[in-house]
């Protein structure tokens, strides 16, 4: 698999966000987007998966790829339990209960959104997006509202799945990024 990202530019009003961007992700491992906030990231991810167009450039192989977002909002359908968030796009039972427990939320599993904490929501995203197993996991500041401990282990998680597949992961931490990424495009 190879998606290369070539010459992306996007401007929203008169404010050029992206200028000639380019990226390749053509190994498996964990590929970083970093940069403060405002500087593209979210608009780069959303132009990688096809939800928005660029003003200029090209997005290239991504024809057949699915992929297995977290969003930077976590878009957790309010009328479903976590598990059935969860479980409505891994469509296995089993899969969906492993990251939810994984993640600390074996015994929030029966819980609406309205009813969990802002990092238990994030948590709850994010098992979503791994259960789904998509070709390509794409991350936006998935550690949102994580303390430290449970950071660190939704860290480990992404790491074994960078192991062996391809992962997108956004930050404004780029000393976490040169860290864990196999190549880390940071947007000044």
């Amino acid at each position: 698999m190879k998606i290369e990202m070539r010459d992306i530019v996007k401007t929203f009003g008169d404010k050029q966000v992206l200028k000639g961007i380019n990226f390749t992700v053509d190994q498996p491992g964990i590929h970083c987007i970093s940069g403060p906030s405002g500087s593209g990231k979210t608009t780069l991810l959303y132009i990688l998966m096809g939800l928005l167009a660029p003003d200029q450039g090209q997005v290239l192989g991504t024809e057949h790829i699915r992929f297995s977002p977290v969003f930077a909002e976590d878009r957790l359908l309010p009328t479903l339990t976590v598990y059935e968030n969860v479980l409505l796009v891994a469509g296995d039972q089993q899969r969906s209960r492993h990251y939810l427990s994984a993640l600390g939320l074996g015994e929030g599993m029966d819980l609406y959104p309205k009813a969990l904490s802002t990092g238990m929501k994030r948590r709850a995203a994010l098992a979503r997006a791994l259960a789904y197993g998509g070709d390509v996991l794409v991350l936006d500041e998935p550690f949102k509202g994580l303390d430290d401990q449970i950071k660190s282990e939704a860290l480990d998680l992404i790491q074994s799945v960078g192991e062996k597949s391809f992962v997108v992961f956004v930050s404004h931490d780029i000393e976490m990024m040169h860290s864990i990424g196999v190549q880390v495009l940071n947007l000044i």
